[in-house]
């Protein structure tokens, strides 16, 4: 089956400007009013911040600052306009998006720059291993192995933890809230769950390994496994944030862990063996088996999660599957070429190979691809299905506004 997009220009219409209405006088008296109590509020804003620091400097700190800064956040993301974004090679060991900044990590520090490619903050705090969890509201980079972290805004450092033993996972929700895996003397598995005030409100003790987790503003799932009988026992394990109850969800014998995520209100669990779909309440509504082939990467949005699979041995061909929150198989497709990364969104996802990127209309279910060159590590999509192609030391925007649909063959 394939498909097609078609253009018909019949019901094309013009619209008649010529005898648009004049400006209504009130809502122009009432804009030029908001214009300037804008102007009038920026200006006491400033007056206020000028009069705590004159005479209560004593009690003004780095804390204070980053508390009230911590309000102070863009809502609506931006996008990357430029056609380069440089950094150095050093702090391209991570690298992601946040709020439509640009956002690396490395040696250097932490370096956010804005749509035009320029650099707006610098943070100092510097990560052997480190890894971004981006949620809407903040963004958290952890030192991998390592004992700290960093939570930040567009604009500025708002607060940073060290903690007695290594990192193993964190994660951030789009509420702000947060959780952080380690480990403690007694235990294999800590996760210490954090407000977006970032109090503390719990923390998980469990003596089972723990190999990821996932979170919303009222829950806490994560995946754990301990050895038995010569095999492995998986345990899918939710934790009601606001009153502590944690429960188990499911036991699955003889299968290794792999992902879990919240998708929407739904629960997905990916292990080496099956996909597996839970409603909002946590029970089972569907399951896929993946027979001798284990996934070689997955992401998901608030609607869909994606998979791929190798189809021979050096994976220059590869399956890709496209699954509902719900738990349907949407479709699925093959594509040429080594896999180097994925994303995806609500409406298109991308699989970047060595030499292409290949953007896929999830609702139309057909596919364009765009050359790039070679030595690319990671390819990240924007809300406007535009891409961010991730080399050593910058990143180039390719644009599929322009690119022709091309057949993708799939099967549902």
């Amino acid at each position: 089956m394939y498909g097609v997009i078609m253009m018909d220009k019949s019901n094309e219409s013009v619209v008649d400007t010529n005898n648009d209405p004049a400006i209504n006088k009130y809502y122009e008296s009432v804009a030029v009013a908001f214009r300037y109590a804008k102007f009038i509020t920026l200006f006491v804003a400033i007056v206020f911040i000028m009069f705590i620091l004159s005479f209560f400097r004593d009690e003004v700190s780095l804390e204070n600052f980053q508390y009230m800064l911590k309000y102070i956040t863009s809502e609506d993301a931006s996008l990357i306009t430029t056609q380069k974004i440089h950094y150095p090679t050093s702090d391209s060991k991570a690298l992601d998006l946040f709020s439509g900044d640009f956002v690396s990590a490395g040696s250097g520090g932490v370096s956010l720059y804005d749509t035009n490619g320029n650099t707006v903050l610098e943070i100092k705090d510097t990560f052997s291993e480190p890894v971004f969890t981006i949620g809407k509201k903040y963004g958290l980079c952890y030192d991998l192995s390592g004992y700290s972290y960093v939570i930040f805004n567009t604009f500025s450092k708002l607060y940073s933890q060290e903690l007695d033993f290594p990192i193993s996972d964190a994660i951030m929700s789009d509420s702000g809230s947060y959780s952080v895996l380690t480990k403690s003397r007694e235990y294999r598995t800590v996760i210490n769950v954090h407000d977006s005030d970032y109090d503390h409100i719990c923390t998980v003790y469990d003596n089972k390994y723990t190999f990821d987790m996932d979170m919303t503003s009222k829950h806490l799932a994560y995946l754990t496994a301990e050895a038995r009988d010569s095999s492995y026992l998986t345990y899918i394990n939710v934790l009601k944030i606001k009153n502590e109850d944690s429960k188990v969800v499911e036991e699955l014998y003889n299968e290794f862990p792999i992902g879990i995520r919240f998708v929407g209100d739904n629960l997905t669990v990916i292990t080496d063996s099956a996909i597996r779909f839970y409603d909002r309440d946590f029970n089972r509504t569907s399951m896929y088996s993946f027979s001798s082939r284990m996934p070689s990467g997955f992401e998901s949005s608030d609607n869909t999660v994606m998979l791929y699979f190798e189809k021979n041995t050096i994976g220059s061909e590869n399956e890709v599957r496209f699954y509902s929150q719900s738990g349907e198989l949407l479709f699925s497709g093959v594509l040429p070429g080594k896999v180097n990364s994925i994303d995806i969104n609500d409406t298109y996802a991308i699989i970047h190979t060595n030499d292409t990127v290949y953007r896929v209309n999830i609702d139309e279910r057909t596919v364009v691809s765009e050359k790039i060159d070679t030595g690319a590590e990671k390819a990240m999509l924007q809300s406007d299905s535009s891409v961010l192609v991730c080399y050593k030391n910058y990143a180039k925007l390719i644009d599929f506004a322009d690119s022709e649909e091309s057949y993708f063959s799939y099967r549902s």
